[in-house]
């Protein structure tokens, strides 16, 4: 069994959270604002970018491809409403 405490500071997707905490773990995580969410969205598109560029094979390119158009799509809907409106007409 992990003991200890780990700090991850991080934008985490997918209830992440939720899911350690129904394996056993404590979990401490705080609801950004928008435009904390802004901010942290933008971060994480950075770092998405940077892990693509540094993909190797066919499939870690696939699969930064994929990770980079959940965080861009994320991005579109945290933006203003004319914003999402632009993104649902490019995005189905």
């Amino acid at each position: 069994m992990l003991k200890g405490k780990i700090i991850f500071e991080k934008l985490v997707r997918d209830r992440v959270f939720q899911k350690l905490e129904n394996d056993g773990f404590t979990v401490h995580y705080k609801v950004l604002s928008h435009d904390q969410k802004k901010n942290a969205l933008q971060m994480k598109l950075i770092e998405e970018i940077d892990e693509l560029l540094k993909a190797q094979s066919k499939g870690e390119v696939l699969e930064e491809l994929c990770d980079l158009y959940d965080y861009l799509r994320q991005f579109l809907i945290n933006m203003t409403c004319k914003t999402c409106c632009i993104y649902r007409k490019i995005f189905p």
